[in-house]
């Protein structure tokens, strides 16, 4: 879990690198909520592995089962935060390209 800030914020800055979005055109607010959203992923799954180790299970498959059944959760959630900023996507002038 301690590598999921630098690896999300990673994946944020190559992605955008690659879509050719500046840094300076995405709003610092936008940023921290999206950087928010996206490293609660690794919370659930790191909570989910420590129920399977407090119920007895061997770290293997504690790490396998922790996530795995949140995966729907996990999928949804992701999902839903997705369909929430898609409508970002679609403004026009000078506030769709500082959102």
């Amino acid at each position: 879990m301690a590598l999921a800030i630098p690896i999300t914020l990673g994946m944020t800055f190559g992605v955008s690198y690659m879509l050719g979005i500046d840094l300076q055109q995405v709003s610092v607010a936008t940023l921290i909520i999206a950087l928010g959203l996206l490293v609660d992923v690794p919370v659930v799954a790191g909570d989910g592995i420590k129920r399977g180790l407090a119920a007895g299970l061997s770290r293997d498959i504690a790490a396998w089962l922790g996530p795995t059944k949140l995966a729907t959760a996990i999928f949804f959630a992701t999902l839903t935060n997705i369909i929430a900023y898609l409508p970002f996507l679609m403004l026009t002038g000078n506030t769709g390209e500082f959102s």
